[in-house]
């Protein structure tokens, strides 16, 4: 008997960018298989841009964890401008251990923070 996944992907598309919210936990195993129905979005929706929306993610990988991931997991994610919109508390924490493992992958970085309620 399969068990119930816990995180949940809708996605839309506005204004030429496809908008990805995933909600719930996605951590250990249940990660990969997240991003891998992420992929199979971008791919069905032949995305050149996307937003994606983790504000609502409860679990979350170490960075050890997240660093053995792109390593070693191919995404087009990494092929196509994109954008992580998340919680300030949750940014500020990460923000570093995030840029050292794109910047360890080649990945351009940008940041955009916004500032206020």
């Amino acid at each position: 008997m399969e068990t119930a996944k816990e995180y949940q992907i809708s996605s839309s598309v506005n204004d030429r960018f496809l908008e990805v919210v995933v909600t719930g936990n996605a951590i250990d195993s249940e990660f990969e298989k997240m991003m891998n129905e992420v992929d199979s979005i971008l791919k069905a929706n032949r995305a050149k841009k996307a937003i994606f929306d983790i504000r609502a993610i409860g679990g979350r990988l170490p960075h050890t964890e997240l660093y053995r991931f792109v390593r070693n997991h191919p995404s087009i994610i990494y092929e196509i401008p994109s954008a992580i919109v998340d919680i300030p508390k949750t940014i500020t924490i990460r923000l570093h251990q995030n840029m050292l493992v794109c910047h360890g992958n080649g990945l351009p970085i940008s940041i955009l923070l916004e500032i206020g309620s």
